[in-house]
């Protein structure tokens, strides 16, 4: 398996036509997991 980095990934991506584009971004924001920030609990009590 070859790796790459964000940049080439993202480089890559910009070939895409737009609506692959769009899905392709979709599907990585849904993919992403929220987590919470501790330092932002803190300073909000």
């Amino acid at each position: 398996m070859t790796t790459m980095s964000a940049a080439e990934f993202l480089e890559g991506a910009m070939t895409l036509p737009a609506d692959a584009r769009l899905r392709l971004a979709s599907r990585l924001i849904e993919s992403l997991e929220v987590v919470p920030d501790s330092g932002q609990a803190a300073e909000s009590e």
